[in-house]
């Protein structure tokens, strides 16, 4: 039999990870003025209280609890990259952390600073030109 797959270990496969990341997206994006969160879709630093604060809102709205929490912080590399992967980064603020890492001489299969790896739009580049 094959063993099933989990993005959150510690959550039972399907429903419980798929509502526990449902819930915590719904409730961050009804919050997305809440200073912690802003300051992640606006790509500027958290600092350690700033990351208690987030866990804390987390466990008071239900979406899960403190285990919860942090397992699915741990399996994203921490709570900070979760909740911006949930509610994503602001697409001025992605251009201009692009054009600062550009101007730095990225590349070299390095990625950007704040970049998850995925996109909002489900496209893998920042460009709409037809034909590109």
């Amino acid at each position: 039999m094959a063993k099933p797959t989990s993005r959150c270990p510690g959550f039972a496969v399907g429903t419980d990870q798929a509502r526990f990341i449902a819930k915590a997206r719904g409730f961050l994006r009804q919050h997305l003025d809440h200073v912690a969160v802003a300051k992640l879709r606006m790509n500027r630093p958290l600092t350690s209280s700033d990351l208690a604060e987030l866990e804390r809102l987390l466990e008071e709205s239900g979406v899960g609890g403190p285990d919860d929490i942090r397992r699915a912080g741990e399996s994203a590399r921490g709570l900070g990259l979760l909740v911006r992967s949930l509610v994503g980064m602001d697409r001025a603020a992605a251009k201009e952390a692009l054009t600062r890492w550009a101007l730095q001489g990225g590349g070299a299969g390095r990625a950007p600073p704040g970049a998850t790896g995925r996109s909002r739009d489900g496209g893998g580049g920042m460009s709409r030109r037809s034909g590109a």
